[in-house]
């Protein structure tokens, strides 16, 4: 009698989940940032900007707006809000604010400008010109050009003390503003708010390590990092690898740097250190570094009515370091404020290999996903009779390929929805323990659920050998991209791995 050699799906299951959960861990490049040493502990937690200055605070001066245009030497026009002190008989100094990575228009900065007129500054925020700029292709050096034409409009104005002309680079803009100051020398001062100071990549790097931290996620998750930002990304990126460092350490004037300590994306401290460092390298010392307590990306805290404001001490710190110059230029303390945390470097995360970087990776990931469709569909049409004959003979395959593409597509849906559930989260600040735990927990348990699925497959194809034709055709195909499914979704280390468990 023959006796029965098949193999019982549960082994299957566990040996493909172990084998699946083992290829995660080794597919990709990990991540262990190390912890950031060189901490900065400020002299005073007051912020009050120093030296014997007499200056003008906020709300001195009723302020006076208007909307002007600015043609660029590219031909274009740009609209811009210029606001003004009124009542003031002599020059004033001026800043020209330069836009992050979420505001583009000239209506921006609209607390921080009526803030700096008030006090006796006059502002100009200008539209971003965007065709250097976008999601995929950035050129800082257009956009700087573009902001050095403002400049040389600005100390054309009437009232503006032209020497005393300075830049206001928040975020991104940070990025900016030091290539204006290198490339005008009569630029008369740079404030640097929220910088990056390090490539994107890097800073990218740190900050979604830090939002993740503090979510609270599973560690398989702060494992995608790398993986999600180390490599190429299609489409071009290639701004998210600029350097400023060369344009920092050509800037001689005097420079304002500040941070919130509710700001959670930047290098708070290495950022700080760096841009130190840099102006150093052209024997700058004239610098002035604050941090504010609980003030967010720009500066603004939540007030008793819930709404995000323009920190008080920050107007009153901008307005005093630029109305003083050049007496506070590196008035004492240099360094001011709330006491900055940063736990971990930023540094350039690895890079994943060449089946998960850039096109190679969606390529992969279509030709699994359409190979599973056409597995299910083919499963469909084997349920189809025509007189009593199936119209595919698939030999009871049908079911299982139609259940194993179904769950493995699932598997991803519910990894796809749990990673943007997560990022919603980290970005608005809250926390869920349920979505978190809960949705790590329903993401793996589906994606187990996959792979047994899978092997249900395998075991009735064995059963139905053998197959011809296209039955056979179709069999393999859907195999051939259900395993590759798999095996993507395995990279993000979904499948619990031994290996991570013995480390």
């Amino acid at each position: 009698m023959k006796k029965d050699v098949r193999h019982p799906r549960t082994t299957g299951t566990i040996i493909l989940v172990l084998i699946l959960g083992m290829w995660g861990t080794i597919a990709g490049p990990g991540w262990n940032p190390d912890p950031y040493l060189n901490q900065i502990v400020p002299v005073t937690a007051d912020t009050t900007i120093g030296s014997n200055a007499i200056t003008t605070p906020p709300r001195t001066y009723a302020v006076e707006e208007e909307i002007v245009d600015i043609e660029l030497d590219d031909g274009q026009t740009i609209q811009a809000t210029l606001r003004t002190p009124g009542g003031v008989d002599h020059p004033v100094p001026g800043v020209i604010f330069m836009h992050g990575t979420g505001t583009h228009m000239h209506t921006a900065f609209r607390q921080h400008a009526t803030t700096l007129a008030s006090a006796g500054i006059a502002t100009l925020v200008g539209d971003k010109p965007l065709d250097s700029y976008s999601v995929t292709a950035r050129n800082y050096m257009d956009l700087a050009d573009a902001y050095e034409n403002q400049w040389d409009w600005f100390i054309e104005q009437p009232g503006i003390d032209a020497f005393s002309v300075g830049v206001y680079g928040e975020s991104e803009g940070a990025f900016i503003a030091p290539i204006v100051a290198a490339n005008e020398p009569n630029v008369g001062f740079v404030i640097l708010v929220s910088g990056p100071v390090l490539p994107i990549r890097q800073q990218g790097a740190l900050a979604a390590d830090t939002y993740l931290r503090k979510l609270g996620v599973p560690e398989q998750i702060l494992q995608a990092i790398p993986r999600l930002i180390g490599g190429e990304l299609p489409g071009g990126f290639d701004y998210i690898d600029f350097d400023v460092s060369p344009y920092q350490q050509q800037i001689h004037q005097p420079v304002l740097i500040m941070y919130g300590t509710g700001d959670f994306s930047m290098p708070v401290i290495q950022g700080a250190d760096l841009i130190i460092s840099d102006l150093a390298e052209n024997g700058n010392t004239n610098y002035t570094l604050r941090y504010y307590e609980d003030a967010d990306h720009g500066l603004r805290i939540t007030n008793d009515e819930g709404d995000l404001v323009l920190s008080t001490d920050a107007g009153r710190d901008l307005s005093r370091w630029i109305n003083g110059l050049p007496a506070t230029a590196n008035a004492y303390p240099q360094i001011a404020g709330d006491q900055p945390v940063q736990n971990f470097t930023a540094e350039k995360p690895g890079s994943p290999r060449w089946y998960a970087s850039g096109t190679a990776a969606i390529v992969i990931l279509i030709a699994g996903l359409a190979l599973t469709v056409i597995g299910f569909l083919g499963g469909l049409i084997g349920q189809i009779r025509i007189k009593k004959k199936p119209l595919l003979a698939l030999k009871g395959i049908g079911w299982p390929l139609v259940t194993a593409g179904l769950t493995v597509v699932a598997a991803w849906a519910v990894f796809i929805w749990y990673i943007l559930q997560v990022a919603e989260l980290a970005l608005s600040y809250q926390t869920d323990a349920f979505i978190v735990r809960g949705g790590w927990l329903l993401s793996q348990s589906v994606a187990i659920l996959a792979a047994g699925m899978v092997i249900r497959l395998l075991h009735a194809w064995w059963r139905a050998r053998p197959l011809k034709g296209i039955a056979h055709a179709v069999t393999v195909t859907a195999i051939i991209g259900l395993a590759t499914l798999l095996a993507a979704l395995a990279y993000w280390n979904v499948y619990p791995s031994l290996l991570t468990a013995l480390t």
